[in-house]
């Protein structure tokens, strides 16, 4: 019952976005190829890249890394990570996910999240210097969220807490 209440908002957000699906399916039959590939194009991208993660009463604008590529690269190489901002790690399926601090230039705090967008691991400021160290949840996770160190003792994040992606 508990699992169930978490996902109702959650079942909501698929529910329209398979009503927008129809929606654009309903102009393409109508008006043609020329609005199929624009519409396409354009909810391609609305139902695949989520770019900003709620927490709490916080949200941070997230860059997605989505691909093999894209996770191993990560954050490095930057110079940093501006306040309210992060890097979504997004997996196939929920994993034994490592992060490691790599080329990077700054300090992080990582924060898990399972399937049911609950934060099941957190490491708190992580710095540069702990490479070639892996930090590695003790369960499965489907996400890892990147943050500026400092965010999670700022805006109180705890193990549990529900992630909302918009």
């Amino acid at each position: 019952m508990h699992i169930q209440q978490k996902n109702i908002k959650y079942i909501l957000k698929k529910i329209c976005k398979l009503l927008f699906i129809a929606f654009i399916i309903t102009l393409v039959v109508q008006y043609g190829p020329k609005v199929y590939q624009k519409t396409y194009a354009f909810a391609l991208e609305l139902l695949t890249t989520k770019k900003i993660v709620v927490l709490g009463h916080t949200t941070v604008k997230v860059e997605i890394a989505d691909t093999y590529e894209k996770r191993i690269l990560g954050l490095s190489g930057r110079e940093e990570l501006p306040k309210g901002t992060g890097m979504l790690f997004v997996f196939e399926k929920p994993g034994l996910y490592g992060i490691w601090m790599k080329d990077m230039n700054f300090d992080l705090d990582i924060i898990w999240v399972n399937e049911y967008r609950e934060v099941i691991y957190i490491v708190e400021n992580a710095t540069p210097d702990s490479y070639p160290e892996t930090f590695l949840p003790p369960t499965e996770s489907l996400y890892v969220l990147e943050v500026p160190a400092g965010f999670i003792k700022e805006h109180g994040i705890k193990l549990g807490d529900i992630v909302d992606f918009l």
